[in-house]
């Protein structure tokens, strides 16, 4: 009778022990393929029903990470693009996008100018950069000292951000106008892939629609065959007629490398056999972006990459402004030179800028630290500056200072007092490699044909209202005229007056860019 009373308790115990160990045992567990697991502040995230989902390892597989609901939030949903595909791509000129939450290093007063709008700023480029009667005196061979010495950069207070400054934020836009003319072709696809411009600028000549309607022309096909669209462009701003191809990757491609979309897309000027433009497209399951495009007009060529992560905002998909971002730019022109930009973005709205540049006086290397503003390239204005430039043409010490925008005296001024400066110590143009060979570019458009077969081939008239207002949309998406440093006729005479006017270095020669 004893035994029988504690068989129960035994009893008990065993189920309680075994019971414990086939629960644990029956946890639901998960393999994943190439590119649906991956690590966000050190720990995993999964794609389960086509979600993210916190997983963590168990044996050979992983189960549920039940310690965590939030952590797999900031990744782009794995199937955000399966039905817009390339319409749903952020432009380009967003990759500039600030971090709202992210702190200043300091706080400088005013509003700068946006960056575009730099080369026709009220004012003009002397009165943006240097202080008031600087420029005109070394034209006029009547400098004083303290006004030769504000021409590269002020070293007091409220000085002339002069050439430092002003090849600073010329530096960095004109490595963002290579890229975004690169990128052209993806901005005027994501934007006639409606179904309200066909027949309203845009019409099938051969082949048909997926399941009849523009809108799915680049979304990502199933099974395994690619799809191959056909576009003949005409009416565009009085240019040659131009013809273009885009691929975009099928399903099971897209699976097999770990991605959730991808296109190759080229382009073929009037009758030419050869495309002079080609750029490829990849987004992970987990949101990361790649973009390579390469360019090749006349004796210029060009190459362009950009590198993020994507992430949803509201109902549409943008680039993370939470994780770095990076671009790289270079471009030959000829026997007339070469420039070479490497941008990176961190999360805490801080771009660095590397330019290489090198146009006939000989080569120019600069390094920028720039806190920056805006949403998009469109309202991107740079604030405050620490930077280091090299001419060869001047000598071999380099120029270094720290500039910000004032509201009073309304334009950049030297802040040598700034920490910002700290930065520049981490890069050294003796020993970078970025620094050590000009830019080399050698277009490669192999695999690219311009009279490929498609399944779909569209028309695209962009003399057409519809058409235009794509135009435009995209236009206002791109820089133009960001070499306003030398261009400007009496900045580029100030260069050559220097030497003479205040006994500088470099006999007369421009610095380039």
């Amino acid at each position: 009778m004893k035994f029988l009373r504690a068989a129960p308790l035994l009893f008990a115990l065993v189920v309680a022990l075994v019971g414990g160990s086939s629960s644990a045992a029956a946890q639901k567990t998960y393999t994943f393929k190439k590119g649906q697991l991956v690590k966000v502040s050190s720990k995993l995230c999964g794609v389960i029903n086509n979600k993210w989902t916190p997983v963590k390892k168990s044996g050979k597989s992983y189960v549920i990470d039940t310690s965590s609901k939030t952590r797999c939030r900031s990744l782009l949903s794995p199937t955000a693009l399966k039905k817009g595909g390339l319409s749903k791509l952020p432009s380009a000129g967003s990759l500039v996008r600030q971090n709202a939450q992210a702190a200043w290093v300091s706080d400088p007063s005013g509003t700068p100018p946006i960056l575009k709008d730099i080369p026709t700023i009220s004012g003009g480029i002397k009165g943006l950069f240097w202080s008031p009667g600087v420029i005109d005196a070394i034209l006029a061979g009547t400098a004083s000292a303290s006004q030769c010495s504000e021409f590269f950069v002020g070293a007091t207070d409220g000085s002339s951000a002069g050439a430092v400054g002003c090849f600073s934020l010329q530096g960095v836009g004109y490595a963002f106008q290579n890229i975004l003319e690169g990128g052209g072709g993806t901005c005027y696809m994501k934007g006639v892939s409606k179904n309200s411009l066909l027949n309203n600028g845009i019409s099938v000549t051969d082949g048909s629609l997926p399941d009849g309607s523009l809108e799915n022309v680049f979304v990502s096909p199933t099974g395994s065959q690619d799809r191959m669209v056909k576009v003949v462009i005409g009416g565009f701003g009085g240019g040659p007629s131009q013809t273009g191809f885009i691929k975009v990757d099928s399903s099971s491609k897209l699976t097999s490398a770990g991605l959730q979309y991808a296109y190759t897309s080229w382009f073929c000027e009037g009758s030419s056999a050869t495309p002079n433009n080609r750029e490829r497209v990849t987004v992970g399951i987990n949101g990361e972006y790649t973009y390579s495009g390469v360019n090749s007009m006349n004796q210029m060529k060009f190459s362009n990459e950009i590198r993020g992560f994507l992430a949803t905002s509201g109902s549409s998909v943008t680039f993370d402004a939470t994780k770095d971002r990076s671009s790289e730019t270079r471009g030959e022109f000829g026997t007339n030179g070469s420039f070479k930009g490497s941008v990176s973005i961190s999360n805490d709205n801080v771009l660095r800028a590397k330019v290489f540049d090198n146009f006939g006086s000989g080569a120019h290397k600069q390094y920028a630290v720039s806190k920056f503003t805006g949403t998009g390239i469109s309202s991107f204005r740079v604030p405050q500056s620490a930077v280091k430039d090299l001419f060869d043409a001047f000598g071999s010490q380099a120029f270094q200072g720290i500039f910000e925008y004032r509201a009073d005296p309304s334009r950049y001024v030297s802040s040598p007092s700034s920490t910002l400066g700290d930065s520049l110590s981490e890069v050294d143009f003796n020993t970078d490699a970025f620094y050590q060979s000009p830019a080399s570019v050698t277009p490669d458009f192999s695999g690219q044909s311009c009279s490929a077969d498609a399944e779909v081939t569209l028309q695209m008239d962009f003399s057409s209202p519809a058409l235009q207002q794509v135009a435009m949309s995209c236009m206002s998406e791109r820089l133009s005229s960001m070499s306003f440093c030398n261009s400007d006729p009496m900045i580029a005479q100030a260069f050559q007056k220097y030497a003479t006017s205040c006994g500088g270095g470099g006999g007369g020669q421009q610095p380039p860019t």
